[in-house]
């Protein structure tokens, strides 16, 4: 994700001078230098005494650990962005310090393509100047939008953080039916992730809601209105709603195990 958000930014026209990484591991420090063209350091108390903002890409159960060490070092001018999962911001402001800026943002793996969606949120001591500096950042490799609430970024891992699976499954099981009818794996695969693609740059492109545009494909005693109340006397929508409910549950879970 850390490299995704470098890539994105130097994409965009950030100078790659002004992007600075932590890494204790020398072979991920080296890539990550190679790769971007970027300073790298070692030690993440240096590379805090000159930064202005400071993105925590780790791991939720070494985060203690990190902030901890970086409490000793950290000015309340400074700006933490964490993107890791469940690690809520009280627990932060009990690491760092309580007035330390914070925001908690949930990014998703299409970031690594530049296609990402983000849920943002900012604790009070975070400035309006600030807030839209983190937004142009998570911009660079995608969507990203602010939450009313800090609870929503739970809501934000079921929604997005954890759908890309869900997709992936459902054109896993739509590949293995296409190949049971006849298809070729290759020729299965790609009919199929082309129309996904197609299906979503039509829906990102149009005025209609979802709704419509699946009403419009819906010929009545057609081949697709077949399909639909297959899908829907199968109860789709409740099996759906039941496993978003689930990645609700377990982000909730998270939040509570490393929340303290």
């Amino acid at each position: 994700m850390a490299s995704a958000l470098i890539n994105g930014l130097i994409s965009n026209g950030y100078p790659s001078t002004e992007i600075l990484v932590s890494d204790p591991n020398e072979d991920a420090k080296n890539s990550l230098s190679e790769q971007h063209h970027i300073q790298c350091m070692s030690d993440n108390k240096s590379a805090v005494r000159i930064a202005d903002l400071i993105i925590l890409a780790v791991k939720p159960q070494i985060l203690k650990e990190v902030a901890s060490e970086l409490s000793k070092v950290i000015q309340i001018q400074k700006v933490v962005v964490s993107i890791a999962a469940g690690v809520s911001i009280s627990a932060l402001q009990n690491w760092f310090g309580k007035n330390i800026p914070i925001v908690r943002s949930m990014p998703n793996t299409p970031t690594m393509l530049g296609l990402g969606a983000t849920g943002m949120y900012a604790n009070r001591h975070v400035t309006a100047e600030k807030c839209s500096l983190v937004e142009r950042i998570f911009n660079t490799v995608g969507y990203s939008c602010w939450l009313d609430s800090e609870k929503d970024i739970d809501s934000v891992t079921a929604v997005s953080g954890s759908s890309p699976a869900y997709f992936f499954f459902i054109f896993e099981i739509m590949q293995r039916v296409a190949e049971d009818f006849g298809l070729s794996p290759r020729a299965a695969k790609n009919l199929i992730l082309r129309t996904a693609k197609g299906s979503v740059e039509m829906a990102l492109n149009s005025d209609s809601e979802v709704s419509e545009l699946r009403r419009q494909v819906t010929s009545p005693k057609g081949t697709t209105e077949q399909a639909i109340a297959s899908l829907q006397s199968g109860n789709l929508d409740q099996l759906i709603h039941q496993a978003m409910k689930a990645a609700l549950k377990r982000a909730q879970e998270l939040s509570e195990e490393y929340g303290q």
